[in-house]
């Protein structure tokens, strides 16, 4: 007996085969960072970590891996001439995101400024020729992250190690032995300079009572020998 699927069923047939081609964002793995100088580590290789239901030549629905997705730009924050990156490497988990249409025209062709919508030349709408990369997460039980604190913002490692801590009375705690604040050394560095300079340099003063100069040194002046110790040094005229 001959049976005809019903209107409804139809319709169901129809939009489970339209949306087995839209995608949407799912994990993924890197599996290759392009390091050339042209990429500038901003694309990587991803394999998908969900697997896809099919239909086999026999009817039966299975499950089928993606391929691996090759070239896939990498979407860091970035705006107002400043950007945010960090180190992938393959093995890091990101996100998949699925433009609504194919993003190489626009990557290749693209003036940002220019206010001209690109042709993106792939009728497809949601396909992985779409796909951006985001370093978001999330992560599987296997490997959460350890360290995330329900009031400040924290900067880590995956192995614990919390490297800094934001609060909201905006504090900001630093671990011990990190040198967040370059600008501490910077300052440092510039006063031993100065010390030194001051040090080696010569001068000529009048004594009471006598026309003839002497020459001396500012270290000679005083007993100070480093440069914290600049400040308490006075030159008086006599």
């Amino acid at each position: 007996m001959t049976v005809i699927p019903s209107a409804i069923d139809v319709h169901d047939e129809a939009m489970r085969h339209g949306l087995a081609d839209l995608h949407t964002c799912m994990p993924g793995e890197v599996v290759a960072v392009r390091a050339e100088a042209r990429d500038g580590r901003q694309f990587v290789d991803v394999l998908p970590m969900q697997q896809r239901a099919v239909v086999d030549e026999d009817g039966d629905l299975i499950s089928e891996a993606y391929p691996v997705l090759q070239m896939i730009p990498v979407g860091y924050v970035q705006g107002g001439g400043f950007f945010l990156s960090v180190p992938l490497r393959v093995g890091d988990v990101v996100l998949l995101v699925f433009a609504e249409r194919a993003l190489d025209s626009w990557i290749e062709n693209a003036m940002p400024g220019a206010k001209t919508p690109v042709i993106p030349g792939d009728l497809a709408q949601h396909s992985l020729q779409g796909a951006i990369a985001l370093p978001l997460g999330p992560q599987p039980r296997s490997t959460l992250l350890s360290g995330v604190d329900p009031t400040d913002m924290v900067i880590g490692l995956e192995d614990g190690t919390i490297l800094a801590r934001f609060t909201p009375a905006g504090f900001a705690v630093f671990a011990e032995g990190v040198d967040f604040v370059t600008l501490a050394n910077l300052v440092a560095t510039e006063l031993g300079r100065l010390w030194t300079a001051i040090g080696a340099h010569t001068h000529t003063v009048a004594t009471t009572g006598s026309a003839s100069a002497q020459t001396g040194t500012a270290a000679a002046a005083g007993s100070q020998g480093t440069a914290g110790n600049v400040a308490a040094t006075k030159t008086k005229a006599t």
